[in-house]
């Protein structure tokens, strides 16, 4: 079933017009945390524990958060802003969270479960989602016997002036973008922010 949209912060996009024929371009997406993750390190010299991070794929785009040492129970609250674009034949692209165990440093990963694919249509609406406690699948996409924790993200699929074309881009002012903000209010600030650089 599709995801309810938080509407407590919709976004004012028809206050100037402007961007109400725009199709999204620009994916906010914060990675909040999971729970209940099973142990991977249960060796005898290992920690009973894991070391997670979750691996982000948007169409093209492969993105990851930091990897949290000895927990099963992480908190990321990592944000993204990702370009993400209509296919040429005008289909929406996926999105996959894959949460993994890093080993060796980062040499070997672990899957533990993932959320995903899910067709961007679901998001095309611009509102803001809350998507609290999915619960992580198998490698197939569906939930097996074993118990493979949850995941709680944020996700808004908007449309930015400045993503026209771009690389993925990491904030840590994030807020003021993500939080069902105006687009244009955020191209602007962004613009400004650009000039204060200078």
């Amino acid at each position: 079933s599709a995801p309810k949209p938080d509407d407590s912060d919709d976004e004012d996009e028809n206050k100037d017009g402007e961007n109400v024929s725009k199709e999204p371009n620009c994916l906010m997406l914060r990675v909040v945390s999971a729970k209940g993750l099973p142990a991977m390190d249960t060796g005898l010299m290992d920690s009973g524990l894991s070391d997670p991070f979750v691996r982000i794929r948007v169409g093209e785009e492969s993105l990851t958060t930091p990897v949290i040492k000895r927990n099963l129970d992480p908190v990321w609250n990592a944000e993204f802003m990702i370009p993400c674009y209509l296919t040429a034949e005008y289909t929406c692209p996926e999105m996959e969270l894959v949460v993994e165990d890093q080993d060796f440093g980062g040499a070997k990963t672990d899957f533990m479960g993932k959320i995903g694919p899910i067709n961007m249509e679901e998001f095309k609406d611009r509102q803001f989602y809350i998507m609290t406690d999915q619960k992580l699948k198998n490698k197939q996409g569906k939930l097996d016997a074993k118990s493979r924790g949850t995941i709680t993200y944020c996700v808004q699929w908007i449309y930015l002036k400045k993503f026209d074309k771009g690389e993925p881009v990491k904030r840590s002012a994030f807020a003021k973008f993500f939080l069902g903000v105006n687009e244009d209010e955020a191209d602007d600030d962004e613009e400004q922010g650009d000039d204060d650089d200078e």
